[in-house]
């Protein structure tokens, strides 16, 4: 089943559970429909900004759960424009025919693709981005 935003924000600590349960009842016996994220900013447990900041967390962990082959290095590198998509199949293909087992980190920085510096960040959101989506 799929997971909601409360539960995602109950994970992430940003709410509690009791807070979660109001919401859901205010939700519930709203005459007109309510997001559960509009009463959790009206009532001010989070503000826009944060609430944004989940929303948008939960939507890129709801993409990765659905296609875990997002969260790998060279896809996310892609994604972000941080190389081209045929950068990336000549550094797959380097991979594949090397005879030493290489990380594709290492062969987009040997084939100056990205800087020591660039990959670190990259790896750094890859890690992040598997932490929040668990």
């Amino acid at each position: 089943m799929k997971k909601r935003i409360g539960e995602y924000l109950l994970e992430q600590k940003l709410i509690t559970e009791n807070q979660l349960e109001e919401a859901l009842l205010e939700q519930k016996n709203a005459f007109n429909h309510k997001f559960i994220g509009e009463i959790f900013i009206e009532k001010e447990i989070l503000s826009k900004e944060d609430f944004g900041k989940a929303l948008e967390d939960f939507m890129i962990c709801d993409e990765v759960n659905k296609d875990k082959t997002k969260m790998l290095l060279g896809n996310i590198l892609v994604k972000c424009k941080a190389i081209t998509q045929k950068q990336l199949d000549a550094a797959l293909k380097v991979q594949m025919e090397s005879k030493e087992k290489k990380y594709i980190g290492e062969i987009l920085i040997d084939e100056e693709y990205l800087t020591v510096h660039q990959l670190e960040v990259y790896l750094k959101n890859q890690k992040t981005i598997k932490e929040k989506c668990k």
